[in-house]
């Protein structure tokens, strides 16, 4: 599996963003590559480089219009007893 824009942006931020070595963020990618083709291929995905990178650009727009973006479902709330 080639290079996926998910990795390609992580590397980027890592470089970029928190100042990581080059060598290290190439790494760090690379470990999350292969995480990524263990997870495809255990549970039998296809990845869609394409579709990937639409719905990154889709997020980084609703990010730059001031909507919040999740990439995760938000974990339940947790219930509070009344007290009496």
């Amino acid at each position: 599996m080639s290079s996926l824009p998910i990795t390609e942006a992580f590397t980027h931020y890592l470089a970029e963003e928190r100042h990581f070595s080059p060598y290290t963020a190439r790494c760090y990618g690379a470990d999350l590559r292969q995480f990524i083709e263990y997870l495809a291929k255990h549970y039998k995905v296809t990845i869609d480089a394409g579709k990937e990178k639409a719905e990154m650009d889709r997020q980084a727009q609703a990010r730059a219009n001031g909507r919040r973006v999740a990439w995760t479902p938000r974990p339940p709330r947790a219930r509070t007893r009344s007290r009496k």
